[in-house]
C-alpha cells in the first residue's frame, strides 16, 4: 500500500502564510493520580498506546518533582523494559516495536523510580495511506517534513511516518530520507511516496 504527493520546487520568492497556531506547554504538570506522599515520581507519556505489528511507538519518561515544581525529560537516561518482548520490544531510547498481537506493559526506571504504560498491539492489514501535506511548495535548498498516516483493517489510524519506506520519483529535484524529510535540490516537480 502506498500513497504519493506532488512536491513543487520554485526558485522564486514564496509567500508562506501560517495561521491559527497555538499550544499550551506548561513547565510543570501536576499528576492528580500521584500520591501526596511521593514528591518525586516518574511519568511515562503516553500512558496508553495502540500500534500494529511491525510499527513503532515512541515513549518518553519525565521525572516530576512536586516540591521543586519541575518536570525533567529523562527518556534517554531511563532503563526501558517490556513485560513481554514476544509482544513488543523496547530499545534504550523508549522506542517500542510491535512483534505480535497482544497487550504489554512498558516500564521506565530512573534512579530507582519507575512508571509504566500500556501498549496494545494489533495485526491488521493496511487499507490506505495518506501523505501529509498532500502538496507542498518550497524554495530550493530547504528541507520539508512529510508525514504518513495509515488506516488499518480495523479502521484505526496510526502515524507511520517513521515506519514507512519513503521514495522520490525524481531525485534530481528532491530526495527523501527515512522519517519523511525531503531535501529540495533544484527547480521542478517531484512525487514523494510512502509505502508500508
Amino acid at each position: 500500500m502506498q500513497r504519493y504527493v506532488r512536491l513543487g520546487l520554485f526558485g522564486l520568492l514564496m509567500l508562506i502564510w501560517i495561521a491559527g497556531c497555538s499550544r499550551k506547554d506548561p513547565l510543570y504538570v501536576v499528576d492528580e493520580q500521584a500520591p501526596d506522599s511521593q514528591p518525586v515520581y516518574l511519568e511515562v507519556v503516553p500512558n496508553q498506546a495502540h500500534i500494529n505489528v511491525g510499527t513503532t511507538q515512541t515513549f518518553a519518561a519525565f521525572l516530576v518533582n512536586t516540591d521543586l515544581q519541575t518536570r525533567t525529560d529523562v527518556t534517554a537516561t531511563s532503563a526501558w523494559t517490556s513485560a513481554d518482548p514476544q509482544v513488543a520490544a523496547v530499545n534504550s531510547s523508549g522506542v517500542v516495536t510491535g512483534v505480535a498481537a497482544g497487550q504489554v506493559e512498558i516500564r521506565a526506571t530512573y534512579d530507582g523510580v519507575s512508571a509504566t504504560a500500556t501498549l496494545a498491539v494489533s495485526n491488521q492489514s493496511v487499507t490506505e495511506i495518506w501523505v501529509l501535506p498532500s502538496e507542498q511548495v518550497s524554495l530550493v535548498g530547504l528541507n520539508r517534513q512529510f508525514n504518513a498516516i495509515a488506516r488499518f483493517a480495523d479502521n484505526r489510524l496510526q502515524d507511520v511516518t517513521h515506519d514507512a519506506s519513503w521514495s522520490s520519483d525524481n531525485t534530481a529535484i528532491a530526495t527523501v530520507s527515512s522519517g519523511g524529510i525531503v531535501s529540495c535540490l533544484s527547480q521542478g516537480v517531484a512525487t514523494i511516496t510512502a509505502t508500508l
